[in-house]
């Protein structure tokens, strides 16, 4: 299970880098202000390669990931609290009433339906593992369900 989530985390982070551009890191909550040049692995372990040559050693649930594009995104309209998902997909700053459809990556419709005021949650029980999209109005968010 931990191979497929690193090799899942190592593609959507280059897939990610790519579209929205660098992204920066926190780890237990806090931003790393040195700039990270690369993310290696070693068993349960993302180590932190940084631009001045020093490099740490974390236990890879600690480490977040955030990419400028979604980090706008976030601060401006809806926000995910775990764009890693089990059972359920939360969400918060949402206006009512707006069409929210989840689709896969083939572009299927897997799930519809209206948005409620301040935030609410998604059973997603339903979708296989993957890469997915949320469209709540006008704005999208990927999410990876586990």
């Amino acid at each position: 299970m931990k191979s497929r989530f690193i090799i899942l985390f190592i593609f959507f982070a280059g897939l990610c880098c790519t579209a929205f551009g660098s992204p920066s890191f926190k780890v237990n909550g806090n931003e790393i202000t040195t700039t990270v040049e690369s993310v290696t692995f070693d068993g349960d372990n993302a180590i932190l390669h940084f631009s001045d040559g020093t490099q740490s050693s974390y236990d890879m649930s600690t480490v977040e990931v955030l990419f400028p594009a979604l980090s706008t995104l976030v601060d401006n309209s809806i926000y995910i609290l775990n764009r890693m998902v089990h059972d359920e997909l939360i969400i918060e700053n949402c206006a009512g009433n707006q069409l929210v459809c989840i689709y896969d990556m083939a572009g299927r419709l897997m799930h519809q339906m209206r948005s409620e005021e301040g935030g609410f949650s998604i059973n997603v029980n339903d979708l296989n593992t993957g890469v997915y999209i949320l469209k709540i109005g006008t704005e999208s968010v990927k999410f990876i369900k586990q």
